[in-house]
């Protein structure tokens, strides 16, 4: 996964979800993949903070 980032890097905006939420329905070909521990203790999508704004 690649990711580009338009401003300088803000520990306190970052987030994520974890890889393997089974609500989210995708069947990922690796069952194990290499995480670090960060990503290993990420929420699922139904419990992590939905505070994003869009617009465009």
């Amino acid at each position: 996964v690649l990711y580009k980032c338009t401003q300088e890097y803000s520990p306190d905006h970052e987030r994520g979800i974890i890889w393997n939420d089974p609500e989210i329905g995708i069947q990922w070909q690796n069952s194990a993949p290499m995480l670090s521990p960060k990503d290993k203790e990420l929420p699922f999508l139904r419990e992590a903070d939905m505070n994003f704004s869009y617009s465009g």
